[in-house]
């Protein structure tokens, strides 16, 4: 079954599997996790990705993540990348594909990672 996705209640501390707008967000730490963010209605939006809950990530967990990004400007997936890329190399290449080749963020490692908008333009945070 796909992960279900909800909305965080405190955009400053967006868990795994949520989700939130604001001028300003930022996700729980990252261990192995990735973040979608990018730009809608002028507020910074992201989702978190974990790399595994009872399961590994698959294609129907990036589907289910996707439902919640539609309209986002200056996509950029944001984390701990390498984990998915030498883990679950097909479903972030699925990922990837999607979201039509976002950019790709600085990947660290575990830590703490947000977003905000200056001017327009999405500002990455991380460790």
């Amino acid at each position: 079954m796909p992960y279900v996705f909800s909305q965080a209640a405190n955009p400053l501390a967006i868990a795994e599997c949520e989700y939130a707008s604001a001028a300003e967000i930022r996700f729980s730490t990252f261990t192995s996790c990735i973040g979608i963010v990018g730009i809608r209605n002028g507020e910074v939006f992201g989702i978190h990705l974990p790399l595994a809950v009872d399961d590994f990530v698959t294609n129907a967990d990036i589907d289910a993540a996707l439902v919640h990004c539609q309209g986002l400007a200056q996509t950029t997936i944001t984390g701990v990348i390498g984990a998915w890329t030498s883990s679950r190399p097909t479903v972030y290449a699925y990922l990837v594909a999607q979201l039509g080749n976002p950019a790709i963020g600085v990947d660290h490692d575990e830590g703490v990672y947000g977003a905000r908008v200056n001017n327009g333009n999405l500002v990455l945070s991380y460790p």
